[in-house]
């Protein structure tokens, strides 16, 4: 998180919408990703009660806020709410981005093999990414991360409907959402699927889950578009609970029903999307977080913590505004409170939060698994990282010496960490030096940054100069012998001194 904002410190501007959404889709998100992990394992270490880090750890944990939620959200979502200043119309003004109101038109309609729809309750676009990395090192066909707009307000019951098969989508009083008329509530949702596609199936997660295999395949079996509904995050968000803890399980549990679907049922086309993402820090909200009512001043139709949606709105600069005409409702408005801010309510305030503009709401993310074959084209293996040793020299002429290990490919996609255990032996196999363990992960693209240096020691003394001895490198998960390179030792002045 330092390293990041060392590397961002003059903010994060750029000359367009565009620019800004694929500059957090490509590398900005990797700080939202960062605060997770970190607080997940803060609270492991917690938990753990090494009571002599304590104060270590709640110094360190509050370092890390303030460079998340202090720094990087207020000049994130304050660089992003100046660009949508500049817009009437959030959708026109990126036409490049694929919007979340097509995701059917532009995936399921057409696809020629049984499609899986998996929707899971606020999945965050940094979570999706974690997730497709998994899952590329675990299944045999290609796995992709992109990104949808999201239609605002970010709230679950418009992104449900906005993945459904629709021409209008349409928004009444209550804020009820239709798809050409019909209603897309829970219950509702298959009939507005069968509208488009007849042979369409809605199954909640947890009870597909729960299936055997039988009654798994026996349900799809008439189908060709099958949608599981998902709700780790938000149910834990909604109840108060650890967000992003939730998120890990949510990761878990997604990965397994994918293999579930890959390896039981041979889908060879699986999406996994959201309806929105969130906001959420650890720290609760301090009063300068917080917009007053009056910037919403009309008639309100809703009023929450992320947006409000008013009737005959005065403009008030402290607030963003956009119109509801993409849910057929040109005579309301939407109102937003800028950055990470929140419109100020009565009672106990969760810090998790959707319905909003910010990146981490909007941007909704769209995995894509699509199965595939050896000696199909596109098909890639799964394989670990090779490893090489850096240096012509092959003289050892030390007890105690240094070697540089190069890790030839970045562990990203279908290239997995390598745990090796290297040594130095003899001809006959008797190891003549201490031993190590080496995990290469890295996942730098720069090849210098993927490097590593082991300090050596023998353990004897006498060596032969005119015969081989060997670097051993093996795997250590399946034993196989990666490296084995000939040394010739020569010593001069023996350090082999018996007090």
């Amino acid at each position: 998180m330092t390293i990041f904002y060392h590397a961002h410190r003059d903010g994060f501007r750029t000359d367009s919408m565009e620019t800004m959404w694929k500059n957090y889709t490509s590398t900005l998100y990797k700080m939202d990703q960062c605060y997770r992990k970190f607080c997940n394992v803060y609270e492991k270490a917690l938990d753990d009660g090494i009571v002599g880090l304590e104060d270590e750890l709640k110094n360190t944990a509050r370092t890390a806020e303030r460079l998340y939620k202090n720094w990087f959200l207020y000049e994130l979502n304050g660089c992003w709410t100046d660009q949508l200043d500049q817009t009437s119309d959030l959708y026109t003004s990126m036409p490049m981005v694929p919007n979340q109101r097509q995701f059917y038109r532009n995936h399921i309609k057409h696809e020629d093999s049984r499609s899986f729809v998996i929707v899971s309750d606020a999945l965050r676009y940094e979570v999706a990414m974690e997730l497709t990395e998994r899952l590329n090192g675990k299944l045999a066909g290609n796995t992709e991360c992109t990104s949808m707009i999201g239609t605002y307000p970010t709230i679950t019951p418009v992104g449900m409907a906005a993945l459904l098969p629709h021409l209008k989508l349409t928004m009444s009083n209550d804020l009820r959402i239709a798809c050409d008329d019909l209603p897309t509530e829970a219950a509702d949702r298959e009939k507005v699927l069968r509208a488009a596609n007849q042979n369409s199936v809605v199954v909640d997660f947890d009870a597909f889950r729960q299936m055997n295999r039988s009654q798994r395949q026996e349900l799809i079996r008439p189908a060709s578009v099958v949608y599981i509904y998902h709700d780790e995050i938000d149910k834990a968000g909604e109840a108060g609970g650890n967000v992003l803890k939730a998120c890990e399980q949510a990761m878990q549990e997604l990965a397994q029903m994918v293999r579930i679907l890959a390896n039981e049922i041979s889908a060879s086309s699986i999406y996994i999307t959201s309806d929105h993402g969130f906001i959420y820090s650890r720290s609760p909200l301090d009063e300068y977080e917080k917009t007053d009512k009056e910037v919403v001043e009309g008639d309100l139709l809703a009023y929450k913590r992320r947006f409000a949606i008013v009737k005959d709105w005065r403009f008030d600069a402290r607030a963003i505004s956009l119109p509801l005409k993409h849910l057929s409702r040109e005579d309301l408005t939407a109102v937003f409170p800028r950055g990470g801010m929140r419109f100020r309510m009565q009672g106990n305030q969760s810090p998790y939060m959707h319905g909003g503009l910010s990146l981490q709401e909007l941007v909704v993310p769209l995995i894509h698994y699509q199965s595939k074959k050896a000696g199909q084209k596109g098909f890639q293996a799964i394989t670990k990282a090779d490893v090489e040793l850096l240096g012509d020299n092959r003289k050892i002429s030390n007890n105690l010496f240094t070697l540089t290990f190069w890790q030839k490919q970045a562990c990203t996609g279908k290239t997995l960490p390598r745990q090796t255990e290297v040594h130095f032996e003899d001809v006959n196999g008797t190891v003549i030096s201490d031993e190590h363990k080496i995990t290469f992960n890295s996942s730098a693209e720069e090849n210098n940054e993927r490097t590593k240096k082991v300090f050596f020691r023998l353990l004897g003394s006498g060596y032969d100069r005119l015969k081989d001895y060997y670097l051993i490198m093996k795997d250590i998960e399946d034993g196989q012998q990666i490296l084995r390179i000939p040394f010739r030792i020569e010593i001069v002045f023996a350090q082999d001194f018996d007090f």
